[in-house]
């Protein structure tokens, strides 16, 4: 989530203490929500198979893993005002997993708002195996595993000078976004691309479904059954955006 971007240099103990404060109130409730959604999906069988709900579990974990890794970081940084422990893999493992937890809420929500344009209007391409596989299930491990390996590659491997600054969360920009095509590249693929589309797809939806219940009101089409998930993604995509 990039989170330099939350904290100006006219940090003050006063702001500090102030974003403390709120993250700590909400941070309970919040880990709790997401635990709860993430247990249910996965124990409850019907929502396990359920393939619209596979990527609305790929988010949950993200968010509970965002919960669990970051924002305790977070919160002990703004309550001493000071990165610890002070050490290069320190603070390249919260860059990592800040980055990668980051882009993959990003990526998987764009999929997620593609993939309900295929699964209300083209449920045939995932009625078979072989459709969910490649259509449905490949997607998902690819935009999984692609981030994991890029950002691995970017902050853990590339060879650039790393300059930590301790006063600073993620102890400053990773060194990558000193080089400007692998920063433009990581911005625009990884953060607006995903954003503009999200936008895009999401009003694309509603407008699909209401123009095709003009035209086809006499057929036989389950939109009862798409309600839901339809209503699922704007949700979703309000709360992002």
């Amino acid at each position: 989530m990039n989170n330099n971007s939350v904290f100006t240099l006219s940090e003050t103990i006063l702001t500090r203490n102030s974003k403390f404060g709120i993250l700590l109130i909400l941070e309970p409730p919040s880990l709790l929500c997401n635990f709860i959604f993430v247990f249910y999906l996965i124990i409850d069988h019907n929502l396990r198979v359920a393939i619209h709900h596979h990527v609305i579990l790929a988010l949950l974990i993200v968010s509970l893993l965002t919960n669990l890794i970051e924002i305790p970081r977070i919160l002990h940084y703004l309550r001493i005002g000071i990165v610890t422990p002070q050490t290069t893999m320190s603070c390249l493992m919260w860059q990592w997993c800040d980055y990668l937890l980051y882009g993959q809420a990003n990526v998987l929500m764009l999929w997620a708002s593609f993939e309900r344009h295929i699964l209300v209007f083209h449920s045939r391409f995932v009625s078979t195996t072989r459709g969910r596989l490649f259509i449905h299930y490949l997607p998902l491990f690819l935009i999984i595993i692609y981030l994991i390996l890029f950002y691995t590659i970017v902050i853990l491997i590339y060879p650039c000078k790393r300059n930590f600054d301790f006063e600073l969360p993620l102890c400053g920009q990773p060194c990558f976004t000193d080089y400007s095509i692998l920063s433009l590249y990581d911005l625009f693929i990884h953060s607006w691309l995903p954003t503009f589309f999200i936008a895009i797809l999401s009003v694309s939806l509603v407008v699909r479904v209401i123009n095709r219940k003009r035209t086809l009101l006499q057929q036989d089409i389950p939109w009862r059954k798409h309600r839901r998930m339809i209503l699922q993604l704007l949700s979703i995509s309000c709360l992002y955006l």
